[in-house]
């Protein structure tokens, strides 16, 4: 309890203060009211909403005494407790982000907790569950260490509960092991006496005078549909918690409970009524009939990694819900948006982490700050709650009728226009619509956008999710979207219309506008340019642009002979084996959208190499792949080949184009592979001759978590950020050079020229 007993004169005070009060609001008990003193310097007494606050210095003794607060409206000058709400951590064997963000969500949390009015600071951390990535000891182990450099869990408890990472994804830890892991001191805030269904994961804590649950659903079923209940619990712990909750109802009617559980309440809050498919549940039906009976109960639940800059992450039925969101990563529903890595998870996934501080004032108000961790502010008004009365009028602040009053998008005037680019070597032009962001009293959360020619009744429909879950204020969203619509032909009729759609599922009128096409620039030589330029000399590896870093692990530059075409040559050229390999990063594409951008702006990746002793396996050229990306390899068979992501061919990538035959083991073989995703075409091109061609099926898909602006020469990254994937036997590499552009058959002769001229330089 943060605030300490009050003293004999203290209490003296407070009777005296209700004689001249009388009995006050019958809302405000005075289990509420809490007394400080600080040796030497204050001593403060609060009664209802009027405070009273003596300071002695010396000889010297000042009475101050505060307004009144409205009942049921949050006092930041009276804060009580501060606690961490988070969910879905995810620390992860081999991965430093995951770490990193767990760190400094916790010192932000710490640091906000001051800033926002409790001078004493943060008391508690809580985890909704996905506290590891694959249930590894060596995982919990991590997190136990995180937190340990950040508070000391005596003063500053970390309490969890579990969720399906911890059971379903190779390890299994169950709430027993993390005390074996993490040890008693991470413990010492549960109560002793309720731990009678510990077993099964369900804890009773209690931090200052407020008290927090902790439930897992039953590890047997692994969060799957079981005679029609999803997610369920076992009967025992279903026991417990009314049981618990009766008991904290009959203590204290007015005070709120918080009970923590990883998947959903079913039908509360954004997301929790996601149905993937596969039977993995999203959301407890198992839960709603126990917590109905107790509205002072406000739930935290994870598990979805939905965003907290949507309004419906708190709703209130007859209780009150809260999603999480995720400290790692985002997700969001399976709209069907473009542009995306999958279903649910959008390309800039990890451009994101966020969680609540959750802060309780004297008379048991809540206030539930929305951290925005990745870029280190709030997002929106903190959402209020007042403290639990008996008429329920505390659960009217956040129902499901705010829809009623939700008013639709509004797209500004001539919202649309149309923009022509170069004309292609088929007459066509290359068409984008642009249109500008819709207007709205919360933000717009996707947009629905149609086109196709006058002659036809189906237009094609691409749904645009909006950045709303980037920014903490909407007016910081982007005023602008646009959409190629590819190349079109002269003086065909096209119509596009937009509809813009809120958080609520309220949509805009459409707006619609009818063009022709137009006759675009002069068609003019396709030009690229030369984006990273890595040299090999004095016995370093650099980028001469200065866009990539450069990080060697084992390999080396050194003088060595190579030949080609018949002819030898001296040159200082990369050495690299099996476990020495070069790590590059790109430095100025630093988000996955930026990335995904310059790869759909047309992309090459070039390499002058021999392998001359093969793994028999896949060996990393110039590659960067991992659950998407790029990779110039070749296969086991020695053949060259360039792979992206996307679609089609392996899962999470377009079709690989293959050269029609092995590289040498002996001369060095001259590579270019491009990405032309205008035309939606992979080309190879060996010794300065085209090899071979692929279709590009969808989007262009970057590498999983941080891999997205990572490579290696001489392997393939890993999600760890470093090499290990596809590593060489014997490299050496004497040139390699990444494009902005793809390059044509004319420019890929010319690039193999020039790399054998400078053999002789």
């Amino acid at each position: 309890m943060k605030k300490i007993l009050a003293l004999v004169l203290a209490v003296t005070m407070l009777a005296l203060v209700l004689c001249a009060c009388g009995q006050g609001n019958p809302s405000v008990t005075t289990e509420s009211t809490t007394t400080e003193t600080t040796t030497g310097s204050t001593e403060t007494t609060t009664t209802g909403s009027t405070s009273s606050e003596t300071t002695t210095k010396a000889e010297e003794t000042t009475t101050k005494v505060t307004p009144v607060v409205e009942l049921g409206k949050f006092d930041s000058s009276k804060i009580v407790l501060s606690f961490g709400a988070l969910s879905d951590v995810h620390l992860q064997n081999g991965q430093t982000m995951p770490t990193d963000k767990f760190y400094k969500a916790l010192n932000l949390l710490k640091d906000y907790a001051i800033k926002s009015g409790d001078k004493d600071g943060i008391d508690a951390v809580m985890i909704a569950g996905d506290l590891t990535q694959t249930g590894q000891v060596s995982e919990a182990q991590s997190v136990r260490d995180t937190y340990k450099k950040v508070f000391d869990e005596t003063k500053v408890p970390l309490l969890f509960t579990t969720g399906n990472h911890e059971e379903c994804y190779g390890g299994v830890l169950y709430m027993s092991d993390f005390r074996n892991i993490f040890g008693e001191s991470f413990f010492k805030y549960d109560l002793a006496e309720y731990e009678t269904d510990f077993s099964n994961g369900s804890r009773l804590c209690k931090v200052g005078d407020y008290y927090f649950i902790f439930l897992q659903p039953d590890s047997a079923v692994s969060y799957r549909k079981v005679n029609g209940v999803a997610a369920p619990y076992k009967s025992a712990t279903k026991e417990w918690l009314r049981n618990t909750l009766e008991m904290l109802k009959k203590n204290d009617p007015e005070k709120p409970i918080f009970v923590f559980t990883h998947p959903m309440i079913y039908h509360t809050v954004y997301g929790s009524e996601l149905y993937t498919g596969d039977n993995l549940m999203w959301y407890t039906t198992d839960l709603t009939d126990i917590l109905s009976d107790y509205p002072q109960v406000m739930t935290f639940s994870g598990h979805l990694h939905f965003p907290l800059n949507d309004p419906k992450s708190i709703m209130q039925t007859d209780f009150t819900s809260l999603g999480c969101g995720s400290v790692r990563y985002m997700a969001i529903e399976n709209g069907g948006y473009t542009n995306m890595k999958s279903g649910t998870v959008m390309n800039d996934c990890d451009e994101f982490s966020q969680g609540f501080l959750v802060q309780v004032d004297e008379n048991g108000n809540v206030r539930l700050n929305r951290m925005d961790f990745y870029n280190e502010t709030t997002i929106g008004e903190a959402w209020e709650v007042s403290h639990p009365v008996s008429d329920n009028s505390h659960l009217s602040a956040y129902p499901y009728t705010r829809a009623e009053k939700n008013t639709a998008p509004v797209f500004p005037e001539d919202a649309i226009t149309i923009e022509y680019g170069s004309k292609s070597a088929s007459g066509k032009i290359k068409t984008t619509i642009k249109f500008k962001s819709a207007m709205d009293d919360e933000f717009a959360h996707h947009y629905i956008l149609s086109f196709g020619t006058t002659k036809v009744t189906v237009k094609k429909t691409v749904k645009i999710l909006a950045d709303f879950y980037r920014h903490g204020d909407p007016a910081d969203m982007k005023k602008e979207w646009e959409y190629s619509m590819g190349t079109l032909t002269p003086g065909s009729e096209y119509e596009v219309s937009v509809i813009a759609v809120d958080s609520w599922g309220a949509e805009s009128e459409k707006i619609t506008k009818v063009f022709t096409v137009e006759e675009g620039k002069p068609t003019e030589p396709q030009k690229t340019e030369i984006y990273a330029d890595i040299d090999f000399a004095d016995g370093k590896m650099t980028d001469t642009l200065g866009r990539v870093t450069l990080k060697n692990n084992g390999a080396s530059v050194e003088k060595i002979e190579v030949s080609h075409a018949g002819k030898k040559y001296t040159v200082e050229a990369l050495h690299a084996t099996k476990g020495k390999y070069v790590i590059g990063q790109f430095n100025e594409l630093t988000s996955a959208v930026s990335f995904a951008n310059f790869a759909e702006g047309g992309f090459s990746v070039e390499a002058f190499y021999v392998t001359t002793t093969s793994t028999g396996k896949v060996q990393g050229i110039v590659c960067g792949t991992q659950a998407g990306g790029w990779g110039l390899a070749e296969q086991a068979t020695g053949q060259p080949y360039f792979i992206t992501g996307g679609s089609g061919g392996l899962s999470g990538y377009n079709p690989s184009v293959v050269a029609s035959s092995a590289s040498s083991n002996t001369e060095l073989t001259h590579v270019v592979a491009t990405y032309d995703f205008e035309a939606k075409k992979s080309y190879i091109y060996v010794n300065g001759k085209l090899a071979g061609t692929a279709a590009i099926n969808t989007d262009f898909k970057v590498g999983g978590g941080s891999t997205f602006n990572y490579f290696c020469l001489g392997d393939d990254i890993t999600s760890g950020l470093k090499g290990g994937d596809f590593p060489v036997g014997n490299m050496i590499m004497t040139d390699a050079k990444i494009y902005k552009g793809a390059l044509t058959a004319a420019e890929a002769s010319t690039a193999y020229t020039n790399a054998v001229a400078s053999l002789s330089k």
